[in-house]
């Protein structure tokens, strides 16, 4: 895998005239929920085998799709099979590496495509911490995009990584899975103001989309200016690289509804001074995004 590239520089600031400013629908590069290499995954075929990381690299699955990290991973009985981790620009994004001779525990699915075997992970484990990138039905963790009708609330869809000895399924709200923090060396998701359990809504018309810099993550983040009966809010969606390859267009004028926390009042952005909201989802138009359960974060995968 290509080291992950951080997103630096002074803020830019993108004001919408009515048209679209995002055009996401071929940026992920094969890799959306839907897509037949997805559809490979069967939870049903699921084991787990364990071994040493014997070679990492981009493998390109087929001719539609952008490239798949994929490592090496040799079992203790001498044989060796590829595993696709998942899209290589979400997992080179990633803070937390996995390298040569780690030892490692895998949970996927073997399958086959264009005469190349492989496993498609779910999740990948390294002494005490792990890499979710599937949910237990397979969904993968890189895509925003859910099938949700309802309004954004306490009973919106939640990540459900199955997280725990168990993998017991969790049906919580969008911010109230009680699983562990990542560890402070892999979190990207600053810390509200209050507790996670803190869920308010945002209701308003999309006014600006912009980038800055976090100063806690070092990251350019995306965020949605919204027009409220209250006055601007800022919402944080989350990094500029997971952003720009979602499919999801943005539109001035539009309604948006968003459930989030506020963000540490002492932050402020270049030249605005409205508040800031972390987004765990939101509903746009006839879309459902998730981007935040908790602690959980759909673009920081390692917990």
């Amino acid at each position: 895998m290509k080291a992950a590239a951080l997103y630096a520089g002074i803020a830019v600031l993108a004001t919408l005239a009515g048209a679209q400013t995002q055009t996401g629908v071929q940026k992920m590069g094969g890799w959306s929920s839907s897509s037949s290499y997805n559809q490979l995954y069967n939870p049903k075929q699921e084991t787990t085998f364990s071994g040493k990381i014997v070679g990492i690299s981009d493998v390109t699955p087929s001719k539609t799709m952008s490239a798949a990290a994929t490592i090496l991973v040799k079992s203790k009985n001498g044989g060796t099979s590829a595993v696709d981790l998942g899209p290589a620009w979400f997992i080179d994004n990633q803070r937390t590496k996995l390298h040569v001779n780690d030892e490692v525990k895998v949970t996927g699915v073997k399958t086959s495509l264009n005469n190349r075997s492989f496993y498609i992970a779910r999740k990948v484990i390294r002494g005490n911490h792990a890499l979710y990138v599937r949910e237990v039905s397979g969904f993968p963790i890189w895509v925003a995009l859910r099938d949700h009708p309802d309004e954004v609330g306490p009973g919106a869809v939640a990540f459900n990584l199955g997280i725990g000895a168990n993998e017991a399924v969790s049906t919580a709200g969008p911010v109230a899975l009680a699983v562990p923090p990542p560890p402070p060396t892999v979190e990207t998701t600053p810390k509200p103001t209050d507790t996670a359990d803190v869920k308010t809504p945002i209701n308003g018309t999309v006014s600006q989309v912009f980038t800055a810099q976090n100063p806690q993550t070092g990251q350019m983040e995306q965020y949605v200016m919204v027009s409220t009966p209250n006055g601007p809010v800022n919402v944080d969606l989350g990094p500029q690289w997971y952003m720009q390859q979602q499919p999801i267009s943005f539109s001035a004028g539009n309604n948006i509804s968003v459930q989030g926390v506020p963000y540490n009042s002492t932050y402020v952005l270049p030249n605005n001074g409205h508040p800031i909201y972390l987004a765990n989802g939101l509903n746009y138009g006839n879309q459902f995004m998730i981007f935040r359960n908790g602690q959980i974060t759909a673009f920081n995968a390692w917990y």
